[in-house]
């Protein structure tokens, strides 16, 4: 059964309180677009806020996630768990994200 729709009126809803209501429906509708593997709607939802909030950690972290699940620019991926690091240098996810990607890479060269 789809609830897409249930979804979308619970993000208006929270866009419509105040902050952080607007930060966390955006995530939120990020997170969806990433389960309907809608990647680039996502991309661009979290770009823009990583944009309007340049210090904010969780957009850059659930791109880093989108970018991996992606697969597609495995040096963004890089360079977005670079991103995360510098924000959050203990953030064990990164690491770990960013060490099986270096692993990955060394296995499977670059064509």
């Amino acid at each position: 059964m789809c609830r897409w729709p249930e979804l979308e009126k619970v993000l208006s809803h929270l866009e419509q309180l105040p902050p952080p209501g607007p930060t966390e429906a955006a995530l939120f509708r990020a997170r969806a677009e990433l389960a309907r593997r809608e990647v680039i709607p996502a991309k661009v939802l979290l770009t823009d806020m990583i944009a309007q909030k340049p210090q904010a950690l969780e957009p850059r972290v659930l791109l880093s996630q989108v970018l991996l699940q992606e697969g597609h620019d495995l040096d963004a991926a890089e360079g977005a768990l670079q991103e995360v690091l510098t924000f959050a240098p203990d953030h064990a996810e990164a690491h770990h994200h960013l060490t099986l990607l270096r692993q990955q890479r060394r296995i499977t060269p670059a064509p």
